[in-house]
């Protein structure tokens, strides 16, 4: 076992550790690597469990939050309909009035 230096924290860590235990920075197959400019991780995702990699992104679909949306307001609109205004339509004279 030999100690390597984190590419993210700087501190020394065991060349067998998965991890930083200090950052959490996965260590695992990195070897000897001591400087940043050798070992670029990209910081902008989650860590990778397969390659230890941050350059990840999050997928979202809309398409259950549409549905959601749809169905709140159909059911709303439903349970309001009895509290919309009435008007009454005469079939004789197209006569129209509020009740």
């Amino acid at each position: 076992m030999s100690l390597i230096v984190c590419p993210e924290c700087r501190k020394q860590v065991s060349d067998k550790a998965p991890a930083c235990p200090n950052c959490g920075n996965p260590i695992a197959g990195l070897g000897a690597i001591t400087s940043r400019k050798e070992n670029k991780i990209d910081k902008r995702g989650s860590w990778c469990p397969n390659c230890g990699n941050r350059n990840s992104y999050k997928q979202t679909s809309g398409v259950g939050c549409i549905v959601l949306c749809i169905l709140f307001i159909t059911i709303v609109g439903i349970l309001l309909l009895p509290f919309l205004p009435k008007e009454w339509k005469c079939k004789e004279c197209n006569h129209s009035w509020k009740a």
